[in-house]
């Protein structure tokens, strides 16, 4: 018999990217996995990094990308403020408006009882800038 998923959004407003990376956590209800299958990182001032672009990132210790790697934008052309990056559910993960330049992160179950990192990575390279809103969707099964 299929259980029906409890979807938890988990909500980070003004995350300053450019001040560094930052780590959060999220775990699901007890004897729950969880699949991510939405992201939004709304951008309220615009993204800079010459080398690496920053990023939103799920996963656990040892392997922060697991669940979700989801780029904002390109070295060098990070996303600019009221440009929303969005990544949403597809059959092979998640996808976002552009695939090319947000690639999916095929499905993995977040295990029962993990603690799964949430990563907002920094841009690396020039002067890094960048802050957002962040949204996360996790279907807890």
């Amino acid at each position: 018999m299929y259980d029906t998923p409890v979807e938890i959004s988990y909500n980070f407003p003004a995350q300053a990217f450019g001040g560094g990376t930052i780590t959060k956590y999220i775990q699901g209800p007890k004897g729950k996995r969880g699949r991510v299958t939405y992201i939004q990182a709304a951008p309220t001032v615009s993204f800079v990094g010459t080398a690496t672009p920053a990023a939103v990132q799920v996963g656990v210790n040892g392997n922060l990308t697991q669940f979700a790697n989801v780029p904002m934008g390109a070295a060098g052309a990070g996303s600019a403020a009221g440009a929303d990056v969005i990544a949403s559910d597809y059959p092979s993960g998640l996808v976002g408006s552009n695939p090319s330049a947000l690639p999916g992160t095929p499905y993995q179950f977040i295990p029962a009882g993990t603690q799964a990192y949430v990563t907002l990575l920094a841009a690396t390279g020039g002067a890094p800038a960048g802050t957002a809103d962040v949204t996360i969707k996790v279907e807890w099964h």
